[in-house]
């Protein structure tokens, strides 16, 4: 016990973590020589991050996205196992970069990304990819969200040998089908009249579908029989055959699968230009994929079932499994600002109202005003446990899914955060420095706020900070953080088997008046927490109370009082710990810690008296929190001589 009975080895006023997170892990955990080696060895500035998460956790993947260009690192086994860091969390060990593609548009615009089933839902820059890893054999691929319809296929070459009726009329068109079977819409047909005794000839597709960035693998080709009133299945031909020779007999094909219908299978944004595909508010729901159209603001798009690549471009489509344009109805601001699930109810925001999709398919969905209550900007919304949080004109609200779906305003005590300026500037503008532009309108700004969930807290960056919403204590902090340019959450599959956390994030802090941002931000499981709180249960501390009287037969006998200053998101009277007395060595007496238990004690977070008298040359205290959520201040040591 040599280290624990000499006192220049005993904390001073404040208290001493000699078990726990080591201070560089407590203040923030910035490990900026770990992750910025990326962008300094590369060269790259990161603008946006997103994870994709395979069937077993083996092949999991972060992305990273600089300018136009995408990369990715393995996520499998993230965590390490370090002593060093309390036997709970460690760092992360960056794999190599891989350089994925090249997307058409650039994530400075802002990247936004989900998971549906076996993809990676991508708007990178408003532009709509998808991505995902073959399993197995781990060969990434990065595609546009949808398949074009192809061009309508030519005819030619017929011959004899085939089982077609001669002399015949027959239609074609054909559909282009991605690795997962999904097929785009039909072509426009194309006609011919057999002559003489041939009864076979040849179909090639059309073009203008098999360049860039497409996922085509095959394509399919249908054909209308003579005096037939529907076109049925032939046959699926690789994309890489352009050719394909027909003779099956009309019999044959009648009893062939029928072709979509025309429109019933469109990529996203079919609205505007052919293949628009500009969305930056996405959502999953009901099996399927819901994302706003940047061409036409006041509609939303709903994704056919199971599937994030096909949207019907059909006013009333009569298969119950289509989706479906909905325009979004009120007032005169016509932008849609947000979308998130709400068990079985859609809520779809705009800036001033906010209205609630029913339905289980095409043809029971409807859209139901709910509230005169908008929302400022996307990026604010977030579904944390039974709530939706959202960022309205003038604070947060949330929406909630067990009191009726009423409105609950929470950030009462910052409205004075809503009545003020911010410092902005437009990425338009890139000579502007600066200027003075109301919260109110700042917050609109889609690179001016961002937010996300973790472990009962709602985090937003607004302004140049940001700002932690805490659902048990019910009460706000400022997280210490900055601006938050963007940030990734990573459950880790099959962490038992793996070593890996339950959650981990991968955030950017960014600068609000350039916008420019570096990962330098990296923490896990039952962390971020307020600045400087004990990030993990167990956590112990050594208070400095009262010293003996020199040699030992001066060790006079003491009482003790210890007032111990600090933040708790724990209610009055919860027991956040234990604190127990020492003299040179032994422990001599131990409580139960309560927070807010002070009485004589203004403001602090317990105080403790000693009932038994302690002698000796070092005494102090020793505090261990088994709490979660516990930051602590100053401490004031109080004593009396035992007569």
């Amino acid at each position: 016990m040599a280290t624990d009975t000499d006192p220049a080895a005993m904390p001073e006023n404040r208290c001493q973590l000699i078990k726990g997170f080591t201070p560089a892990r407590q203040n923030r955990m910035d490990l900026a020589p770990l992750l910025k080696t990326i962008q300094s060895a590369l060269g790259i500035t990161i603008h946006g991050t997103a994870v994709w998460l395979s069937s077993d956790g083996q092949l999991d993947k972060l992305l990273l996205f600089s300018g136009t260009t995408v990369y990715s690192t393995p996520l499998y086994n993230v965590w390490n196992y370090d002593e060093r860091l309390d036997g709970q969390h460690s760092y992360y060990s960056m794999g190599a970069l891989t350089t994925v593609a090249t997307a058409g548009a650039s994530a400075a615009g802002g990247v936004v990304s989900l998971q549906f089933k076996t993809e990676a839902i991508l708007s990178i820059g408003g532009l709509l990819y998808r991505y995902y890893v073959t399993e197995p054999g781990g060969v990434e691929k990065f595609w546009q969200l949808g398949l074009n319809t192809p061009g309508a296929p030519s005819l030619g070459s017929q011959t004899t040998g085939g089982a077609m009726t001669a002399l015949g009329t027959y239609s074609y068109l054909t559909t282009m089908v991605d690795e997962f079977g999904r097929e785009s819409s039909p072509s426009d047909p194309t006609s011919i009249t057999l002559t003489g005794s041939n009864n076979k000839l040849t179909v090639t597709r059309g073009s203008g579908t098999t360049g860039g960035l497409t996922g085509i693998a095959s394509w399919n080709i249908y054909r209308l029989n003579p005096g037939a009133t529907t076109y049925n299945f032939v046959a699926t031909v690789a994309i890489g055959t352009g050719t394909y020779a027909d003779g099956a007999s009309d019999a044959t094909v009648a009893t062939g699968d029928e072709a979509p219908t025309a429109g019933e299978n469109d990529p996203p944004g079919a609205l505007g230009p052919p293949f628009a595909g500009s969305s930056n508010i996405m959502e999953f729901w009901k099996d399927r994929l819901v994302l706003n159209d940047e061409q036409s603001p006041s509609m939303i798009q709903i994704s056919n079932a199971g599937s994030p690549t096909q949207f019907s471009s059909l006013n009333l489509p009569d298969n119950a499994a289509d989706g479906l344009r909905i325009s979004v109805g009120g007032k005169g601001d016509n932008e849609v600002t947000g979308l998130a699930n709400l068990g079985s109810l859609l809520a779809v925001f705009k800036r001033t109202t906010i209205s609630l999709l029913y339905g289980d398919d095409s043809s029971t969905f409807i859209l139901r005003p709910a509230h005169e209550r908008g929302c400022a900007n996307p990026r604010s919304v977030q579904r944390c446990e039974n709530d939706i949080f959202f960022l309205s004109d003038d604070g947060v609200y949330t929406l909630g899914y067990e009191n009726g779906y009423a409105l609950r305003k929470i950030s009462s005590e910052l409205d004075h955060m809503f009545q003020g300026f911010a410092l902005t500037a437009n990425p338009d503008e890139p000579t502007a420095t600066g200027r003075q532009q109301s919260i109110q309108v700042a917050s609109a700004v889609f690179l001016n706020v961002n937010s996300f969930y973790s472990q009962n807290r709602y985090y937003i960056s607004l302004g140049n900070r940001t700002l932690c919403y805490c659902m048990q204590a019910n009460g706000w902090s400022d997280a210490g953080y900055g601006f938050i340019k963007t940030v990734t959450k990573y459950l880790a599959q099959n962490a038992q088997l793996s070593g890996s956390a339950p959650e981990t994030l991968f955030i950017t802090i960014g600068d609000l008046s350039t916008f420019a941002a570096y990962l330098n931000y990296f923490t896990v499981a039952d962390t971020p927490k307020d600045k400087d709180a004990p990030a993990t249960v167990s956590a112990i501390y050594r208070m400095r109370p009262f010293d003996g009287d020199g040699p030992p037969e001066n060790r006079t006998k003491r009482f003790g009082l210890l007032a111990q200053y600090g933040i708790t998101s724990a209610k009055r009277g919860q027991r956040i710990g234990t604190i127990a007395g020492y003299a040179d060595g032994v422990k001599v007496e131990e409580w139960p810690v309560f927070a807010w238990s002070s009485i004589r004690k203004h403001g602090s977070l317990f105080e403790q008296q000693w009932t038994t008298a302690m002698k000796g040359e070092v005494m102090w205290a020793e505090l261990t929190i088994t709490y979660n959520d516990v930051s602590l201040g100053d401490t004031i040591q109080e004593y009396t001589f035992l007569s």
